[in-house]
């Protein structure tokens, strides 16, 4: 047998007839070879049948058709806060009136390896600066590579003042570049001298 489906257009959860119609497959095909001369006699052959099927009810009504979604705003991209804050640091450096005190930043604690050829951005720790990291924190300062650390080069350039969660001594982030064709290993148990230095802004 056949299942034939005739009309339903209605939306989900409403209440609608379905008109099911079928006949046997011995029936359609007498009518195809024409053994009936008389249509009436054919249908009456054929026996055609109907029933209704409701299309589901769902379950609860929630008014869920009601809510109206309200979407956050997107975040900001990162590139975008990055690009920015890159802008600042550029513009900075020209107009802040920089102190002449330097002050020295060491190597964290742990070995930390430059592969040949390679640039990678560092924490180093400002230990004369601990007590007045409230005061600090967040704030410009000017990096510049110090004068007794020669194993790889230090980029200097404007950055901001830094507190860890798990050191008590402020850090600020540097870029360290290792432009030899062999491996350095930077440790603070073997690299005891300062390997940056930082001046605040004057003003």
């Amino acid at each position: 047998d056949y299942i034939e489906l005739i009309q339903s257009f209605d939306a989900w959860g409403m209440r609608s007839r379905v008109d099911l119609v079928w006949t046997s497959l011995e029936g359609i095909a007498k009518m195809r070879a024409g053994r009936w001369s008389n249509p009436a006699a054919a249908a009456s052959a054929v026996s055609l049948e109907k029933r209704s099927t409701p299309l589901p009810v769902p379950e609860s009504n929630d008014g869920e058709d009601q809510v109206t979604i309200i979407k956050p705003p997107p975040p900001a991209l990162p590139e975008l806060n990055l690009k920015l804050k890159a802008r600042q640091l550029i513009a900075a450096a020209d107009k802040i009136n920089w102190d002449k005190k330097a002050y020295n930043a060491y190597l964290s604690p742990g070995e930390i390896v430059l592969e040949a050829n390679s640039c990678q951005t560092i924490e180093v720790r400002v230990p004369a600066l601990q007590l007045r990291i409230n005061q600090l924190q967040g704030k410009m300062v000017l990096v510049e590579a110090a004068k007794e650390f020669k194993m790889c080069d230090v980029k200097g350039g404007v950055t901001f003042i830094e507190q860890s969660d798990t050191s008590l001594f402020p850090f600020v982030k540097v870029q360290f570049s290792n432009p030899t064709y062999e491996t350095v290993r930077l440790s603070s148990e073997t690299v005891t001298c300062p390997v940056a230095t930082l001046r605040l802004d004057a003003d």
